[in-house]
């Protein structure tokens, strides 16, 4: 696709739910949206990515199901992960700055169209539990 052909979103809302919570808890993400183009088979791949010393560790969270979006028409994109696993990191690789990221991908051939990244950060509360807070790039 080129970039004449790559279609333009208008996010207007993103709301994360819970917030302030542990950080390997359910997570509630919805994006509000408008393409200018519309889109076939389209779906958002959900990841968490942890910055390390060494290297990005990506932790798949999930999609939400292909759908069509329609050109000019608000849209609201909903997924739900009843955890988020963070098995195998230890607590010094998670109590640091991440990213929650939301990609767009459309058509049979998965193009990528666009991410959507909120920077998160996660540390120790006073009772010493890792809390995530996922800060919201539209505010």
């Amino acid at each position: 696709m080129s970039s004449s052909d790559r279609p333009r979103l208008d996010v207007s809302a993103i709301k994360v739910e819970p917030n302030e919570c542990p950080v390997n808890s359910e997570l509630h993400l919805s994006l509000a949206f408008t393409s200018d183009k519309p889109l076939s088979n389209a779906r958002w791949r959900v990841s968490y990515v942890v910055d390390t010393v060494y290297k990005r560790k990506k932790i798949a969270l999930g999609e939400t199901e292909a759908t069509s979006v329609p050109a000019q028409e608000h849209t609201e994109m909903k997924f739900h992960v009843s955890r988020v696993p963070t098995e195998g990191l230890t607590e010094e690789v998670l109590a640091n700055a991440g990213l929650l990221i939301a990609t767009l991908v459309v058509g049979e051939e998965e193009e990528e169209v666009c991410d959507i990244k909120m920077v998160t950060q996660v540390e120790k509360d006073d009772s010493g539990i890792l809390v995530r807070n996922v800060f919201n790039p539209l505010l």
